[in-house]
């Protein structure tokens, strides 16, 4: 992406406005963006492909913005193997939750092939990192709490800090989807910051649940961003009962696939 120059919008649609360098300003029609919010599934994904519309012109996916010339050759055709055998040697593939990504968008980014969407990752990288951080300290967790220790305030810690990140990264990932985006837009799954900040830049926003988070964690990770944000406590009954269900899910996890384990137990929770 080249730099902005004076009357560039860098491709961006929204309605903000612009400085050049004789101090002429410029406002920008009003874009469009339509939030997904999904699961890390190929079906959840698939879903979501189903619901880009023909009008789509940027795409912004829930993936580190230094991703972004590896998603963009995966929707060209490359294959996988070799995007992702790259990906692996710099670094970008670390943890199983890395792979599982990257096959659940395989739906999505096959039917962008040969169409004029222009597709970015929006997470800012560090607190991406600190997500994969957690994602190891979420399993060592599960590692003891398997052998029958699960200490409430242990969870609560590693999740609070996943929630941090997320609220002090918003800003920035709002600049970046901003200064990009088109007439319209799609974003997948930016959280309720993203989406209040992107408003208040002058995005005309539309949020659309193609599939509920329903994973332990998920709800756990939820009722921790709640309690942050001012609401109920989350008292260890609660985490521990949420913990004990997550064990469970893990297990059908082993058993059957993560792919059918989430649809079985989505089907589970109603």
């Amino acid at each position: 992406m080249p730099p902005l120059r004076e009357g560039d919008t860098g491709g961006g649609g929204a309605s903000l406005i612009f400085f050049g360098r004789e101090g002429e300003k410029r406002r920008e029609r009003l874009a469009r963006m339509r939030v997904l919010l999904t699961v890390e599934t190929r079906s959840s994904k698939r879903r979501a492909a189903s619901r880009l519309g023909p009008s789509c012109r940027c795409l912004f996916l829930d993936l580190p913005m230094d991703q972004t010339r590896y998603l963009r050759r995966l929707a060209e055709g490359e294959s996988p193997e070799r995007v992702v055998g790259e990906m692996e040697s710099r670094g970008k593939v670390r943890i199983p939750e890395d792979l599982q990504e990257l096959r659940a968008l395989d739906p999505l980014l096959r039917v962008l092939s040969g169409r004029e969407v222009r597709i970015f990752g929006y997470r800012d990288p560090s607190s991406y990192r600190i997500s994969r951080e957690t994602a190891e300290d979420l399993l060592r967790l599960t590692v003891r709490a398997k052998l029958g220790r699960i200490r409430a305030g242990e969870w609560k810690e590693v999740l609070r800090r996943e929630v941090e990140s997320r609220l002090e990264a918003a800003g920035l990932e709002a600049d970046f989807i901003a200064s990009r985006a088109e007439e319209e837009n799609v974003c997948l799954d930016a959280p309720a910051e993203l989406v209040s900040l992107l408003s208040e830049r002058g995005f005309e926003m539309e949020v659309e649940t193609v599939d509920p988070p329903c994973r332990p964690l998920d709800l756990l990770l939820s009722r921790v961003r709640e309690e942050r944000l001012g609401g109920r406590e989350v008292g260890e009954e609660e985490v521990g009962g949420l913990v004990r269900e997550h064990l469970r899910f893990v297990d059908l996890v082993v058993e059957r696939g993560y792919e059918r384990a989430y649809e079985l137990w989505k089907l589970r929770a109603g």
